[in-house]
């Protein structure tokens, strides 16, 4: 795929630096800002000198909507362009900065056209491949997005959908962290962009659905972040509701009468606010959709929505009363903002329909609607919610009077019987109502159009009638029983009707000429003889029939709509010239044929809505793409270099695939890694229709026998006896025939191949199954044995494809993949070992023989990789050698000999001997504290030799996991999936899943599967780890303790500096073989040691000290802060301990909410203390990195807290309360230094989680959340100890907990709630389970 201008090549990994997110995402997509690269940066920056010197400011009435201009902001300069224009102020949107602004027109100039040639500095990118399950993050999500600005980040550019110049940008660990915790669910790549490429068109075509996915995004913030809420309702609940609106039998809106008092309490807030205020704002609501409050007609307040743009400032809007499902037009004066306080009470008015209606499109009458009124308007009933139309957002309901009779059955009986049987009153309840009888309706009324094409929709349709591409007509599938119905009575009606009367209406009943069945038509050209053209509205053909089969259409068959359904494909537009016109009518012909084979495959049709406009004669004609299964029309005709149509007469396409696009397929025939062909799995269907089809094709008698020419269309018997599409190659000696579907090429017999039929067009339309391949960075030119062996374990077999290029004629470059098994690096592999061992292939027998040959050898197979760990300390701090600076005096280390309890074959790393009488040059690569720290050698040369060996032996065939079992000081091999490479380790324990290993040349610590676990070769084994472990020497944990603030200064010191260390002492370390080594470290003339003792404290000698981790985890780079250690205090929980009376006082989910253990007593002295820390002046020293402790000034009731920060900005700090675990935003200036006596208190809350819910292996339903908040909310409860973790974000333990209340054990009552996930292998489409197995176990290994 070419590349566009200023944007990355859709399959490129990119990076790109975070500039903005959207923290209120529209449709499921979350939508970043980004910084593509440096390349352009000395463009920008001329740009900007450029621009800061403006041609001229606006005039009084320049500037209109689409303008490019300038804008002046904070004395400085910006490419803009207008999106609206008032009388003295623009919207505009800031073209390098990707947001909205709002400036006077004195704020606009003119700049030169060049300054506006370069891209956007930054370009909108969605997060491709996840959905959000719900358009609000949970609030650790936003939190943890809203720490991405800044980042440099690397992705995956798998689109770029123009011309809305959006990037769809896979960030592999951000899409894991988002589907891992439950916020997001994976998306397929080609599901993924259809779905934003359908939302874009139904933004286009509903500018009331404009949100922030175009290149101006988010045109006015205060829209995406304030909406009324409307909480969801429980499928097959019951309710009393209050009926407030009724427009139809499918728009009735009904309030929770649960809420009667509140939204009663809500009016007279309102009233009190907007007519007892003193002040009352000037600035209206200007843009449909806007919340706002607005005065009625009787005068009343109620909270509404504007339904269109304001134009003046005195005019009349519409405004939709969302309390009561009403519309009305109000003067402009009677439209006030809405505070928030109002928007953020939910909307209990639900819009509901009546569940049984039929789909038939019908437009309601008159006296329907208000016979609907009379029974429900302004009635208290019972509300059943059956089901949730989320595409229409209604709720198809059930509804019952105050007797209990079914208000639904009663109103549908009345209106579907026939009109003339009887004249009885109707009783429901305590109510008469008259039967409603005569539904007259205009016969030119009958072309209103079925509800079912709204824009923004997908229907089932069938095309009855094609004229061009800008005129052809579509049924619903939904309505055919209808349609049939109807049919069938005109039949019945009209056979012994009377004779033909005068033409006085449009509507008639004429017989079609094509099949002589009686149908609806319309006149199109009056009888100047005795014929008449109509047109047949059920099915939009048009038709010439004489006066004597026309009959006036009796008013019963009034009530059904026109089933077709006049529309015009997207993107299409009339021809101007004949050769245009010739390209027009060969595109009608494609289009005609896409249909067909559609149909005749049974996969069948929908049509997307993609805007309503109007033909020449005025009538209404909808914009559509017509899709079947993953094809488009629209793709169809514009994509034509994906389609060749060869002289054979076959459809050869590729299925729209694109670069960067997963697919399932079965491997069909293959020549060798270059070329080989394949069936998508998904089109297993058709496939097995076009041979039933060819079957068929091939008993009928045969035509004549017309010879063979090179390249036609063919039908082929192959050894199976069954027969296939086939195009002729070669015509003597013998025929030889491609199969189209398979893509096998063979000689047969001249009596098992024969001529296509020319009379069959159906089965040789349908597009040819048999793509071809090739593997990607590949060589296809290799040993025939490679090639063969390929073929073998290939064809036949089912895999996942990524397609990374496109080549010649059409071929898909390919990354194929058999479960974890890349195809790819296994076949690159062998071909070097073939061209390394002289053409010789690795032998797996057992027994090799001792002369080998070529064709006595099999292919050795890759180890299959599953799983993945968190990503190694040092990587995430890109470098830690950046910037080295130079030491003064060289050393030598010196590593121990290799001695027989330390040698490869007693399976122990050699760690160095570094002796105490030389210093050596180091960085620090993982720093946890003074007391625990690991360095690595400033002179690296075995670091790359080791890291090169590494991969040899990581990437080498052999078992899935080590042959000797792996236990607590076992040296091993462990794959990092952050980076797919493998790294020396060595075994800290054992978890349920696998390992928890060391990265001994690091010194960071990793969960592991046992998957992503292997072998230590001895050569491995006997070089020495390039890190070593360290403590500073001076200071013994049994005669003091580090206070808080010596993480962040000693993390501050070291990170990324040279330093010279001197080994004092070597110790046994906490992780067994582990040594640990006691050192000096100077940085220059500053002694370390000496800088770190303000931070130490000795114990006071009563033998209490702060309770500490032997082994504190490792803090990732970017946090910048200090590591997670464990609050001190006397009374921290442990393990079965048992607490009464526990009160939850922040709850956000079963896995985080915080308990309060604390009483009144203790909560009041913890106060006291604060306050009068708090009164102290601040300490210009005190260090506010992440995982500090602290004081904090809670800005809503300007009191003094114990807290932790959790996040950092330039001007803030996040801090969680650590006695009630709620979260603020405080200022810098708000935080003091903990005193030693609330430092020495324990924090008074408890951050918990459900026991016996692991979040890896499962996730909670929406439901969950808000049981989980009723069962615990202000209600005393027991609460027992089962776990002590750590929280990786904030650094406090994190308990879990069996909670009780009210007798009741909550974790049991949340299991309802909780989806396990089931960890087995993906089973494949039971269609495409032709063989099983990996390429492994194929090969019987």
């Amino acid at each position: 795929m070419c590349s566009i201008p200023g944007l990355p090549t859709p399959g490129s990994q990119v990076y790109v630096l975070i500039a903005r997110v959207n923290l209120n995402p529209t449709r499921g997509l979350l939508e970043l800002w980004v910084n593509l690269d440096d390349e352009r940066k000395d463009i920008h920056d001329k740009m900007r000198g450029d621009i800061q010197t403006p041609q001229r400011k606006f005039s009084a009435s320049e500037g209109t909507l689409g303008d490019l201009c300038l804008v002046c902001i904070s004395d400085t300069w910006h490419r803009a362009r207008i999106l609206s224009a008032e009388s003295d102020t623009c919207s505009v949107s800031l073209i390098d900065q990707g947001q909205p602004h709002v400036a006077t027109r004195d704020a606009l100039a003119w700049g030169p056209s060049e300054s506006f040639l370069p891209p956007p500095e930054t370009e909108s990118c969605i997060l491709a491949n996840v959905l959000l399950l719900k358009n609000e993050l949970p609030e650790r999500v936003a939190k943890f997005l809203g720490f991405l600005p800044g980042k440099r980040i690397r992705g995956l550019v798998h689109h770029v959908l123009m011309p809305d110049r959006i990037i769809l940008l896979e960030i592999p660990f951000l899409c894991k962290y988002m589907c891992k915790i439950g916020a997001a669910e994976e998306i397929d790549v080609g599901k993924f962009k259809a779905y934003v490429q359908n939302y874009l068109h139904a933004v286009k075509g509903d500018p009331a659905e404009v949100s922030g996915l175009t290149k101006e995004p988010n045109l006015d913030p205060s829209r995406q972040l304030v909406r009324y809420f409307y909480p969801e309702l429980s499928t097959g609940t019951f309710e009393n509701v209050n009926v407030t609106n009724v427009t139809d039998p499918e728009n009735i809106f009904c309030e929770l009468l649960i809420f009667s008092k509140a939204m009663k309490l809500l009016s007279d807030q309102l009233r009190q606010h907007y007519e007892e205020s003193s002040v009352l704002e000037d600035v209206h609501p200007r843009r449909r959709g806007d919340p706002c409050a607005a005065s009625g007609s009787d005068g009343r307040w109620r909270r509404s929505l504007l339904e269109q743009d304001v134009a003046s400032d005195d005019c009349v809007v519409g405004v939709f009363h969302v309390d009561e499902g009403r519309a009305e037009s109000v003067n402009i004066g009677d439209v006030r903002p809405l505070p928030g306080m109002f928007i953020r009470m939910p909307v209990v008015t639900y819009l509901c329909s009546l569940s049984g209606l039929k789909a038939t499109g019908r437009e309601w009458t008159a006296d329907e609607t208000d016979l609907l009124k009379s029974l429900l308007l302004n009635q208290t009933v019972t509300a059943k919610f059956d089901h949730y139309d989320q595409l229409r957002g209604v709720y198809q309901a059930t509804l019952y009077a105050a007797d209990g009779s079914c208000i639904n059955d009663v109103f549908l009986n009345n209106v579907e019987q026939d009109p003339t049987v009887n004249d009885e009153p109707l009783f429901l309840g305590s109510k008469l109502i008259m039967d409603l009888h005569h539904r007259g309706t205009e016969a030119e009324g009958l072309l209103g159009q079925s509800r079912a094409f709204a824009v923004g929709t997908s229907v089932g349709v069938n095309v009855s009638s094609i004229e061009s591409l800008q005129r052809f007509w579509c049924q619903t599938t939904e309505s055919a029983d209808s349609l049939d119905r109807l049919t069938q009575d005109l039949q019945n009606h009209y056979a012994t009707s009377a004779h033909p009367q005068p033409l006085v209406n449009s509507i008639y009943a004429a017989r079609n000429p094509d099949d002589g069945m009686w149908c609806r038509a319309k006149i199109i050209v009056g009888p100047e003889s005795p014929l008449v053209d109509l047109r047949f509205i059920d099915c939009g053909r048009t038709g010439t029939v004489p006066l004597r089969d026309l009959r006036l259409l009796d008013p019963a068959f009034l009530k059904l709509d026109p089933q077709a359904v006049q529309c015009c494909l997207f993107g299409r537009r009339n021809p101007t010239d004949d050769s245009a016109t010739a390209r027009a009518d060969d595109e009608v012909a494609k289009f005609r044929r896409f249909v067909e084979s559609s149909v005749s495959s049974g996969i069948g049709l929908k049509c997307v809505i993609k805007d309503v406009t109007s033909d020449g004669d005025g009538r209404e004609l909808k914009v559509v793409d017509i899709e079947s299964g993953s094809e488009s029309a629209c793709r169809l005709l514009e994509s034509e270099d994906m389609r060749q149509v060869l002289s054979d007469g076959y459809d050869y396409a590729t299925s729209n695939i694109d670069v960067g696009d997963k697919e399932k397929v079965l491997v069909t025939s293959s020549e060798n890694f270059g070329l080989f062909y394949c069936q998508l799995c998904r089109n297993s269907r058709l496939v097995e229709k076009i041979k039933s089809d060819v079957a068929e094709l091939v008993a009928r008698p045969r035509s004549s026998d017309r010879p063979l020419g090179l390249g036609s269309a063919c039908l082929v018997r192959y050894d199976d006896d069954e027969w296939y599409r086939g195009r002729v190659v070669e015509v003597s000696p013998k025929p030889r025939v491609h199969l189209v579907d398979y893509g096998d090429t063979l000689v047969v017999d001249e009596a098992d191949v024969r001529p296509f039929p020319p009379e069959v067009s159906n089965v040789r339309s349908v597009p040819v199954q048999a793509v071809p391949l090739g593997l990607f960075k590949v060589p296809a030119e290799t040993h025939r044995k490679l090639n063969q062996w390929f073929m073998d374990h290939a064809v036949g077999h089912t895999f996942t494809m990524s397609v990374a290029a496109k080549g010649e004629g059409g071929t898909l470059l390919v990354e194929l993949f058999d479960r974890s098994v890349n195809v790819n690096v296994l076949a690159r592999k062998e071909i070097s070992k073939v061209h390394n061992d002289c053409g010789f292939i690795p032998q797996v027998s057992k027994n090799p023989p001792e002369t080998e040959d070529c064709s006595e050898r099999d292919l050795a197979v890759p180890l299959k990789l599953e799983g993945t760990s968190p990503p190694r300390h040092v990587l995430e701090q890109e470098s830690l050698v950046i910037d080295v600076e130079k030491a003064s005096s060289a050393v030598i280390l010196e590593h121990e000999e290799t001695s027989s309890e330390d040698s490869p074959s007693s399976r122990h790393y050699s760690w160095p001997n570094i002796s105490g009488t030389r210093t050596t040059d180091v960085y620090a690569s993982c720093i946890v504290g003074p007391e625990y720290f690991w360095c690595q050698y400033s002179n690296q040369p075995d670091l790359a030799v080791v890291s090169r060996l590494a991969q040899e032996a990581g990437q080498t065939p052999g078992e899935a996991a080590p042959p000797e079992p792996l236990e607590p000081g076992s040296p091993c091999l462990a794959r990092f999936s952050g980076d797919d490479q493998w790294y020396r380790a060595q075994v800290l324990q054992k978890t349920d899943v696998g390992v928890h290993v060391l990265f001994v040349d690091y010194g960071n610590e990793s969960d592991i599967d046992i998957g992503n676990v292997k072998s230590m070769p001895p050569s491995l084994l006997g070089m020495a780890p390039q890190a070593f472990l360290c403590r500073l020497s001076g200071y013994d944990e049994s005669e003091g303790s580090w206070g808080d603030e010596v993480y962040d200064d000693f993390y501050n010191v070291l990170v990324d500096k040279l330093h010279r260390v001197t080994v004092l002492d070597r110790e046994r370390g906490a992780e067994g073989p582990v040594p640990q080594y006691k050192v000096k470290m100077v940085r220059g003339d500053v002694v370390i040691n000496d800088l770190m003792q303000k931070h130490w404290k000795p114990s006071s000698g009563d033998g209490s000290e702060p309770e500490t981790e032997s082994l504190p985890p490792v803090i990732p780079a970017e946090d910048d802060g200090n590591p997670s250690e464990e609050d001190a205090g006397t009374c921290s929980p442990k393990r079965g301990d048992h607490f009464q009376a526990v009160y939850a006082t922040c709850i956000a989910e079963p896995c985080y909410f915080w308990c309060q253990l604390a009483n009144e007593e203790d909560l009041h002295q913890v106060s006291q203390l604060a306050q009068e820390a708090g009164r102290a002046p601040q300490d210009e020293t005190f260090l506010q990195n992440l995982g500090s402790r602290c004081l904090a000034l809670f800005p809503s009731d300007n009191q003094w807290y114990r807290a932790r920060v959790v996040g950092k900005t330039q001007n803030n700090l996040q801090v969680v309360f650590v006695d009630y675990g709620n979260e603020s935003e405080v200022d810098l200036d708000g935080v003091r230094p903990l005193t030693q006596s609330l430092l020495e208190m324990s924090p008074r809350a408890l951050l918990c989680r459900l026991n016996g819910f692991d979040e890896s292996k499962g996730s909670w339903d929406d439901k969950a959340y808000d049981d989980f908040y009723s069962l615990l909310v202000d209600k005393p409860l027991g609460l027992t100890v089962v776990g002590v973790g750590k929280h990786p974000e904030i650094g406090v333990p994190h308990y879990e907990v069996e909670i009780e209340c009210d007798g009741t054990v909550v974790n049991a009552v949340m299991e309802k709630h909780w989806n396990a996930v089931d960890t087995s292998d993906v089973t494949l489409d039971p269609t495409c389970q032709h063989k099983t197995g990996t390429m492994e176990e194929n090969l019987g290994i």
